[in-house]
């Protein structure tokens, strides 16, 4: 990431956090998402990384519908589960 400062990288699903927080925070051109992401890991997340706009909202969308329709019976459609998500980890 300091050999290439003009390109911008997304540490993917943000794990683990600590080391994760450790580059956001180091590197101007780092950033993280937080697919997959608990709410406990996404608190300490936002907790270790001093710039909050580097976190970027993240859900794997619509992985997780696929998973949740096929192994739980759940049957809300994509755009009630984007909201439910998108609610549950507004900052």
């Amino acid at each position: 990431m300091a050999e290439y400062p003009n390109a911008k990288v997304i540490l993917a699903h943000s794990n683990p956090v600590k080391e994760t927080a450790e580059m956001v925070n180091k590197y101007p051109n780092v950033f993280c998402d937080t697919a997959c992401l608990s709410k406990e890991n996404l608190t300490k997340l936002r907790q270790k990384v001093t710039d909050k706009s580097k976190i970027l909202f993240g859900s794997d969308f619509p992985v997780s519908h696929y998973f949740a329709s096929r192994f739980s019976g759940k049957t809300s459609s994509l755009e009630d589960e984007y909201i439910l998500t998108a609610k549950n980890y507004m900052f």
